[in-house]
C-alpha cells in the first residue's frame, strides 16, 4: 500500500512540474479549447522559448497555425516535432496532421507520403486508411467533398 502511495505521489508531482516548469503549453492548450488559436500560438512560442525540446510545443503550435490556415508555418513545426521525438506513436500522429497540411497546400504527393508514414506507424488508425484510401477508391486524387470532410474533422 505504501509504494502505491509513493509512485501516485512520484506521478502527480511529475505532472505537477511539467507544467510549473512549463506553464505556457497549458496556457495554450487552454486557448485552444477556447478557439482562441492566435493567443495560443503565442503561448506555445512561449514554451518553446524555455524549452526548444518540446515535441508537444512544436506540435501544438503548428496545431495553431493551422486553425488559422498558416499551413506553411504548421508544416516547419509539425516537421521539428518529429525531429525532436522517436516515439511511434508520436509520430503518427505528427504525421497525420503532416498529411492534412500537404492537402491544404496542395502537395497531393507529400500529403499521401505523409499518410503512409502514418499507417506504417500505426496500421490500425482508420481514420488514416480512410485519408489515404478514399481518394485511390474513387479514381479521382484528392480534391473529393468527402475527403475535404474528412479533413476538417481530423486535426488532432
Amino acid at each position: 500500500m505504501r509504494q502505491i502511495l509513493v509512485i501516485s505521489l512520484f506521478l502527480y508531482c511529475g505532472v505537477v512540474f511539467a507544467y510549473k516548469a512549463n506553464p505556457g503549453i497549458r496556457e495554450g492548450n487552454e486557448a485552444m479549447e477556447n478557439g482562441q488559436y492566435k493567443e495560443a500560438e503565442g503561448k506555445y512560442e512561449d514554451a518553446i522559448k524555455k524549452d526548444r525540446n518540446s515535441v508537444e510545443s512544436y506540435y501544438n503550435l503548428g496545431n495553431a497555425q493551422y486553425k488559422q490556415e498558416k499551413y506553411e508555418e504548421a508544416m516547419l513545426n509539425y516537421k521539428s516535432a518529429l525531429s525532436l521525438t522517436n516515439d511511434n506513436q508520436q509520430k503518427s500522429t505528427i504525421y497525420h496532421n503532416l498529411g492534412n497540411t500537404c492537402y491544404k497546400l496542395e502537395d497531393y504527393q507529400g500529403s499521401v507520403e505523409a499518410y503512409k508514414n502514418a499507417l506504417r506507424l500505426n496500421p490500425k488508425d482508420e481514420e488514416i486508411c480512410l485519408l489515404y484510401i478514399l481518394p485511390e477508391k474513387q479514381g479521382k486524387g484528392f480534391g473529393s467533398e468527402l475527403l475535404e470532410l474528412a479533413l476538417s474533422r481530423c486535426v488532432n
